[in-house]
């Protein structure tokens, strides 16, 4: 199995755990955060973010329930995505944002690792910080999920302190399905027509530690309409508390 295809296995398994499981009350159901950041008082996160390429999957559904990757839709939801981050960025001024450097093989490898342990592990904290967990009280009382190694090579590369992960995936019906729906409804039958799941999360590159997690989902694909996609990182951004601020 490659990188690739090991990091799309545990972003499989991240998303059932988002899409299967509520939510501890954060700041919204949807939402975690570190204690570094929640707690008054605590020392903040720094400002520098280094944006990861946004890694987003858009398929097509048919009518009969068969899904295929469409490369341009997945092109074009990663380019709204990436104008609509800037833009909301650009309006704070507690956050800096880095451009990641290009990297040798060796340091995307490693990379790519970190970034697929990241999603069991960012899947795993959203299932066992749940309201009414038996067991599980204090974590979700007190956020501090870890992956327990960092990446200090690309903190002293960037100047940056946290990486901005982002992932998702988009089902959009095709024109058959979405006429075989019409048609269900007349007769009482649903027929689901798709459905987008955005997360984006901050890792700090120091520690490992998951300063920041957030699942925004949608009941209809359509992460390739610019104004929806602006309105998903909109709400999403809300949530991420203030950063330290300018030295």
């Amino acid at each position: 199995m490659n990188r690739f295809e090991r990091w799309w296995v545990a972003l499989a398994v991240a998303l059932a755990c988002a899409i299967a499981t509520p939510g501890a009350a954060a700041i919204d159901a949807n939402t975690r955060v570190h204690w570094r950041l929640a707690e008054p008082g605590q020392a903040q996160t720094p400002r520098k973010v280094l944006l990861l390429d946004p890694r987003i999957e858009v398929h097509e559904l048919s009518a009969g329930g068969v899904t295929q990757k469409v490369p341009q839709l997945t092109r074009e939801a990663s380019d709204h995505f990436e104008r609509a981050l800037r833009g909301v960025l650009a309006t704070r001024a507690d956050v800096v944002a880095v451009s990641m450097p290009a990297l040798a093989e060796t340091e995307q490898d490693e990379l790519d690792d970190t970034i697929a342990t990241f999603n069991v592990v960012a899947g795993e904290a959203f299932a066992h910080t749940q309201p009414g967990l038996v067991g599980w009280e204090d974590r979700a009382a007190r956020f501090d999920y870890t992956l327990g190694f960092g990446l200090p090579w690309l903190q002293a590369r960037t100047g940056a302190d946290v990486l901005l992960v982002t992932y998702g995936v988009d089902y959009q019906s095709t024109g058959g399905r979405k006429a075989m729906a019409v048609m269900g409804a007349l007769v009482g039958v649903g027929l689901p027509t798709g459905f987008a799941r955005l997360r984006c999360a901050l890792l700090d590159l120091a520690t490992g530690d998951i300063l920041w997690l957030h699942s925004e989902g949608t009941g209809t694909g359509n992460l390739t309409d610019a104004e929806t996609m602006r309105g998903i990182v909109e709400k999403t951004l809300a949530t991420l508390p203030p950063l330290a601020p300018k030295p």
